[in-house]
């Protein structure tokens, strides 16, 4: 049966034709493939959910895309039927539901419950989230047909829209499950129902509404709860946290803990920062990170950081549970590249000596505590083998922490100090209102104050101050939660000068929370 028709849209959604099929164009249903709820960037034959948002109501735009041959509307309040009708030669469909966000995720739960041909793989966790799908998604191409979330598309709208842009003939599909308040994840994990499910990590995240560790444990185990019986979930077996609500497996889900610790099914032994042990002394080898598993076997990942052998052990647990063969996981965990902002190094010429590039690392999409040390300690791992020059770290605040959110920036600036990181000649910028505690902590543990600059904010003029404090050769870092805007000050720099070198590749220090 197929799903897009008028018929099967409007009863899966739960709505009522306002303008039905017309049947004077043919008798024929219109062509319909796919949904959309930006009409921008929306396709021929998809339909077009109007959604009511914060700063928007897509409402406004449904003329629009009428006129431009959508051929089937969704909406939740009136519209000018007439006008719709305007100038086109076959009508739109009009379905009307109560409520547009509800009826996208009701639309998604009925199209993934059609998709009998594909495996779904859901990935949670604190930090590492889009690294994994990236991960995943790399090793599994490299045998099979599928598509992934698209940038970190988690939410109650990306989640659907992820799903409802699957291929029925897809052999997998990765979607992308994540958080910011209690039963959020048990609602996705409804509309996804997962065959395989990950729980990347375990972290201090939004600890405002979820209180501690163990409610971040309860809130990301509901995806072991949401998979469906003779699935497999796939944990981090390093969280004690997380272990009290899986131990005993859910529902007929088998459950397999990936890690660093003794006790993990696979367990990452041999960890190592470096280049490319295959491209051999090429001064040009991507810098990653290469680890055995249960002390058997080589992989490499160009994605720095012990965090990111444990993203590339769930990948590896995936590819196996889908049949892919070993030296395929191998090849493609070797050629993956990272999402934008999660480590995403780029070299910049400075106009004032471009013999001597700056060494951006954007890593800046989004932070808690746990994605902010592991950046830190990343960047001295990377550090440790190279000569030492200028290193110039912009850390902007981390947001929805709670009250423990004074301790926990002071934790992050201690690490500072404690790493080596900053010396006499080198630079700490902190930014926005987290920044003062950061530095307090860093020069208690002995980053000098000299070197410390606060800024209140990512604003255009304060992001010119921090870029105008890089010199040509430094290395540079930027990490904060994603509403601070480090990125204006990347924009800033690549903005006033000449070139801007290929970039180096892109991994993660830290996935959104």
């Amino acid at each position: 049966m197929n799903f897009w028709t008028p018929d099967s849209l409007r009863s899966a959604s739960g709505g009522t034709f306002v303008l039905r099929p017309d049947p004077g164009a043919g008798g024929a249903p219109p062509a319909l493939q796919g949904l959309s709820i930006d009409s921008r960037s929306i396709l021929p034959g998809q339909a077009f959910m109007a959604i009511r948002g914060e700063r928007f109501d897509a409402h406004e735009f449904v003329y629009e895309v009428a006129a431009a041959g959508c051929p089937l509307i969704f909406i939740e309040r009136d519209v000018d039927l007439s006008r719709l009708r305007e100038g086109v030669r076959v009508p739109p469909v009009v379905i009307r539901v109560s409520e547009a966000r509800k009826a996208l995720g009701r639309l998604a739960h009925a199209y993934r419950r059609s998709l009998t041909r594909t495996r779904v793989i859901a990935v949670c966790g604190s930090n590492g989230k889009t690294t994994t799908v990236r991960l995943i998604d790399a090793v599994l191409a490299s045998r099979l047909s599928g598509s992934a979330s698209k940038k970190s598309f988690n939410n109650d709208i990306g989640v659907p829209l992820t799903i409802l842009g699957a291929s029925p003939t897809d052999q997998y599909l990765i979607c992308e499950v994540g958080t910011n308040a209690p039963g959020e994840i048990a609602h996705l994990a409804g509309i996804v129902e997962p065959d395989v499910s990950v729980i990347t990590s375990i972290g201090r995240e939004h600890l405002e509404l979820l209180g501690g560790l163990d409610g971040v444990a309860q809130e990301e185990s509901a995806i072991v709860r949401g998979t469906r019986s003779g699935g497999l979930a796939l944990v981090i077996g390093d969280s004690p946290e997380l272990a009290r609500q899986v131990r005993d497996g859910v529902g007929g889900v088998a459950v397999m803990t990936f890690g660093l610790g003794e006790g993990c099914m696979l367990r990452v032994t041999e960890p190592r920062v470096e280049a490319d042990p295959a491209a051999g002394v090429s001064a040009g080898a991507p810098v990653g990170t290469s680890f055995s598993l249960n002390g058997r076997g080589r992989y490499f990942v160009p994605l720095p950081g012990m965090h990111n052998a444990t993203n590339a052990a769930a990948a590896i647990g995936v590819a196996r549970r889908l049949g892919v063969d070993e030296q395929s996981i191998v090849e493609a965990l070797r050629n993956a590249r990272g999402p934008e902002m999660r480590w995403d190094r780029s070299r910049v010429l400075l106009a004032s000596d471009p013999s001597r590039p700056v060494d951006v690392i954007n890593d800046a999409y989004n932070a808690n505590p746990e994605s902010m040390l592991a950046s830190l300690r990343t960047l001295a791992a990377v550090l440790a083998s190279a000569p030492r020059g200028r290193r110039v770290i912009i850390l902007g605040e981390m947001r929805e922490l709670g009250a423990g959110s004074v301790a926990l920036h002071e934790e992050v600036g201690r690490e500072v100090g404690t790493l080596g990181l900053i010396g006499r000649d080198d630079a700490l910028i902190v930014v926005g209102a987290g920044g003062p505690h950061y530095a307090r902590a860093a020069v208690a543990a002995g980053v000098p104050g000299s070197s410390v600059v606060e800024l209140a904010d990512a604003s255009p003029e304060r992001a010119a101050v921090a870029a105008a404090m890089v010199r040509p050769g430094d290395t540079v870092l930027l990490k904060g939660s994603r509403a601070v805007g480090l990125e204006r000050i990347v924009k800033h720099l690549s903005g006033v000068v000449p070139t801007i070198a290929a970039g180096l590749g892109a991994g993660a220090a830290g996935a959104p929370a």
